[in-house]
């Protein structure tokens, strides 16, 4: 049945010209296949385990990611865009993993000059992000079903969100609002006590403004808004509302440097587990970056990066107690810890909570049409455990934590890029994360390795 859909979608896609008055079609895509080799993601620990015996936590695979993209303008101010995608891991059976299926991973319409002519519509499954995606971006939104979900979620493609989003542009400022849909509970007519008792949405408001000075400032403020009652069937469970707003500002103080800085805060309501127990949400996120095209050996154009990003932590703990406030940063929908577009280990491993990050990259072109860089990233608990609440759960294990000690690991990472050509390139990357001394078990002390290498087709 998939199938049929799908050569009905392209059949019409193909066809659109005979139906519409299409101004212009452009097909792309890409054809990404990669190697991926990953080992002790749970620093040893059995999965599920706290560390009571030595585990061995590894896997390799190949995977092929492939996107066919359409772009229609149908008259000067319409336009749609559709993006199939297939995510396919090598020599694993499609019945367990949906290899064959082929899947939207973007269908929107855009209307520009709505209405009056500073206002675009963009209505539909879409990309977008603000900020350094420190609170929102669409990329860290995985779709469910892909074949990638519980082998290496942190790599698909399948990201967007179903929204709807209004741009005004008024230059030098530019403002969008959208809503979006994250969990659709009760589509079907059924009785009036479950509808949209159950949902989970995102709402949201950005405001850019470019300064126009010598420094090419920018300020951007922003307002997310996260609604869910998925917990409401728990007795006693409130609505589950996460109000955030934030400002980031950008400049060039100096030639060849740019610093940005961003704050956010968290207030609205928390639901531990079991619904009954509901706080108030008081948390804070703070993030500064640095960039700076280094003028020495300028044909080898190297950079320097630095990034400190700090992500409170709830002073009950990671779970927290019988407190009626949390103070806990929820992640939302960061896009963070990557390097040259590779996911580093700990982004794979932490949520961004509870965390002060410090992190140093270098890269430079040592010769045409390579681009290496290297990277080190020092993790630390913002909030140290105690003895009463010392559990921390990651994603490949649950880890005893040491009272008291705040510091998580290190990672170093390296990658190398080469451009073949205007459409080819190929790519590698080495990370390991070695554990600190806030994980107390013997168990605990395997340093956790990846190393991925692929070839990237445009056309």
């Amino acid at each position: 049945m998939r199938k049929f859909l799908l050569a009905l979608v392209v059949v019409a896609v193909a066809a659109m010209p005979a139906f519409a008055s299409v101004q212009n079609l452009k097909v792309s895509g890409a054809i990404d296949s990669t190697y991926v080799s990953r080992s002790n993601f749970d620093f040893g620990s059995p999965v599920g385990n706290a560390g009571s015996t030595k585990g061995d936590l590894a896997q390799s695979f190949a995977m092929t990611q492939a996107t066919v993209k359409f772009d229609a303008d149908l008259t000067d101010n319409v336009s749609t865009t559709l993006e199939l995608i297939n995510e396919r891991v090598w020599g694993t059976a499609a019945s367990s993993s949906d290899n064959e299926e082929v899947d939207v991973n973007l269908a929107y319409v855009t209307l520009r000059e709505m209405l009056y002519s500073p206002l675009t519509l963009v209505v539909g499954r879409q990309q977008f992000a603000y900020g350094n995606s420190l609170v929102l971006s669409s990329a860290a939104h995985t779709a469910t079903g892909t074949p990638l979900n519980g082998i290496a979620t942190d790599l698909s493609k399948q990201t967007g969100f179903d929204a709807i989003r209004a741009i005004l542009d008024y230059n030098p400022l530019k403002i969008e609002l959208f809503a979006a849909k994250i969990t659709e509970t009760n589509a079907a007519l059924t009785s009036y006590s479950d509808l949209n008792n159950h949902d989970k949405d995102l709402y949201g408001a950005d405001a850019v403004y470019a300064v126009g000075d010598k420094m090419n400032t920018q300020v951007e403020g922003y307002f997310f808004s996260v609604i869910d009652k998925s917990n409401t069937n728990n007795a006693g469970a409130k609505t589950g509302k996460i109000y955030t707003p934030g400002v980031r500002v950008s400049l060039n103080p100096i030639e060849r440097l740019n610093l940005q800085a961003e704050y956010a805060h968290q207030f609205g309501t928390y639901n531990v587990s079991g619904g009954a127990d509901n706080r108030t949400r008081n948390a804070n996120a703070a993030q500064f970056l640095a960039s700076y095209k280094i003028p020495v050996l300028e044909k080898y154009a190297p950079v320097a990066k630095y990034a400190f990003t700090f992500v409170q932590g709830d002073v009950n703990g990671e779970t927290g107690s019988s407190a009626n406030y949390y103070t806990g940063w929820d992640s939302l929908y960061e896009n963070q810890g990557y390097i040259n577009g590779y996911s580093k280990i700990y982004n794979a491993m932490f949520s961004l909570t509870n965390l002060v990050i410090h992190e140093v990259t270098f890269e430079m072109k040592p010769v045409k049409d390579i681009t290496a860089s290297v990277g080190w990233s020092g993790l630390w608990l913002n909030t140290p455990y105690d003895s009463s609440s010392n559990t921390l759960t990651a994603t490949y294990a649950t880890y005893t934590m040491n009272p008291n000690k705040r510091f998580l690991g290190n990672e170093f990472d390296g990658t190398l890029t080469y451009d073949y050509t205007e459409d080819v390139k190929f790519g590698a990357t080495i990370g390991m994360f070695v554990p600190g001394k806030a994980f107390i078990n013997a168990n605990n002390d395997d340093a956790a390795q990846q190393a991925m290498v692929n070839m990237q087709v445009a056309f």
